[in-house]
């Protein structure tokens, strides 16, 4: 049996092998410290007790760290580490989220259903379930631990949580039913192992809200292998906010420590390793730093080459339209004083491919008077008429004044009455860029950067 550092914070336990995480010198006080060994052999009257040596090997019942979840709380909050400092940090991980929880709701939803369903009837379906649920920062981080609250107050007896977890125990054998509750336990405790918990949530995809969904898949290997501390770091707090205030957090270590002393500098050793490693990145990527502007365009470019390339291959109207919506978020990315806010914002009477938000300090931006700007993907393979002009320009009109520029994105190019019903509205207080193939093959060859290329896309005579 390996030797692990466990984490438990109120019903729920996180575990490392053979080390103590850096980041864990943000939840603790020096003097939350606890010991206890195993008891000494009984002494005669006569017999002095032993001296104990701080550098020897020392047997521990129980060692680490003991506090409150609002003690936790409260040193997470003098460092800043509050749910919208993390959420900030957590929205640059939403596109890359959105996209694994749409491919896990694919597998299950097609797994789940007593019939093959047909691409567009299974899309319609993904897409159903993603706009069920609020669609922000903030909005993800707290549906995750109000959902967490609420399973551990009604004890789990909730979805995701009814059905029996199935496994398979190989060929020729019966496979095995274990209550979700059960499956869950850390050892043979009533508490819950969060790495179990996950993958639980994952794996039943369609019963776990959307908004729940994009923080669970956060805690993939890929995410925190690149990322352990920062990953960690939100972690505990959603974990934290999710338990009583008089909850314990309690770390143990007895199994990863070999002395007292190794137990007592074990929190500065921690800070000091965390700042040792800050050092380093920011000394080795220092000349990065200098050049991001240039690193961003680079990869966003590529992004955009990539999707592009991804417009021919993609089967399926609902495939294509999200291969160019991809694109274009591709595309805006370029830029940072461009922001995709929204992808596929819809109120029920009317969709948005992508709502963007417009903080470009240029004069010509500035004169447009668009706070947001709106692009509709049209990846057809017949050009796009009139009628998806006129509907484009009525969703304009019902946000103005916040949105008054609109980009509308159609690689198969666009009929000469889609182009007669642009020169009608040129009178309107409002602007329309018609994007074709050979446009965002020019953006992606990086001849100019993404604002001179929208700004010759807005200006040029349709």
């Amino acid at each position: 049996m390996g030797s692990y550092s466990h984490l438990t914070i109120g019903q729920i336990v996180f575990s490392w092998k053979y080390h103590v995480p850096t980041f864990l010198t943000f939840v603790f006080k020096e003097s939350d410290l606890f010991m206890q060994r195993e008891e000494p052999h009984h002494l005669e009257d006569d017999e002095e007790p032993p001296e104990v040596d701080l550098d020897e090997p020392s047997h521990f019942i129980g060692a680490g760290y003991r506090t409150s979840v609002a003690a936790a709380k409260a040193v997470l909050d003098e460092y800043g580490y509050t749910l919208e400092f993390f959420a900030e940090i957590y929205d640059s991980f939403r596109p890359g989220l959105q996209a694994s929880v749409r491919e896990r709701l694919e597998d299950e939803l097609a797994r789940r259903a007593d019939r093959k369903l047909p691409e567009e009837e299974l899309q319609r379906r993904v897409r159903e379930h993603l706009a069920a649920s609020p669609d922000t920062p903030v909005d993800d981080l707290s549906a995750f631990t109000a959902f967490l609250r609420e399973a551990i107050e009604k004890g789990l007896q909730m979805e995701p949580f009814l059905e029996d977890r199935i496994l398979d125990r190989g060929p020729g054998q019966e496979p095995l039913r274990i209550p979700a509750k059960e499956y869950l336990r850390y050892k043979l405790t009533d508490l819950a192992d969060f790495e179990t918990l996950q993958m639980l949530l994952i794996d039943r995809a369609a019963q776990v809200p959307a908004s729940v969904l994009r923080p669970a898949c956060l805690f993939d290997e890929g995410y925190v292998d690149f990322f352990p501390e920062v990953i960690s770091l939100i972690y505990t707090r959603l974990i934290l906010d999710a338990m009583p205030d008089d909850a314990v957090v309690e770390l143990e270590v007895s199994q990863v420590i070999e002395s007292e002393a190794e137990l007592r500098s074990m929190h500065s050793n921690l800070a000091y390793e965390l700042l040792h490693k800050v050092d380093v990145y920011e000394r080795v990527f220092r000349a990065l730093s200098s050049r991001e502007e240039e690193v961003q365009d680079r990869y966003a470019r590529t992004q955009v080459r990539n999707a592009l390339s991804g417009l021919n291959r993609a089967s399926g109207a609902q495939s294509k339209g999200e291969a160019l919506e991809a694109l274009m978020a591709a595309a805006f990315s370029i830029n940072p004083q461009l922001q995709v806010v929204q992808r596929t914002y819809s109120t029920g009477d009317e969709e948005i491919d992508l709502i963007v938000k417009n903080n470009v300090n240029r004069p010509f931006w500035q004169g447009l008077a668009s706070p947001l700007l709106f692009a509709e993907c049209k990846n057809w393979s017949d050009p796009v008429g009139a009628s998806e002009i006129r509907n484009f320009e009525a969703k304009l009109q019902n946000h103005a004044p916040l949105a008054r520029v609109g980009v509308l994105v159609a690689p198969g190019g666009f009929t000469r009455e889609a182009v007669n019903a642009i020169k009608r509205s040129s009178r309107d207080p409002y602007t329309l860029a018609l994007v074709r193939r050979e446009d965002l093959e020019q953006l992606a060859r990086g001849a100019s950067s993404v604002l001179d290329w929208l700004e010759e896309l807005l200006c040029r005579p349709v």
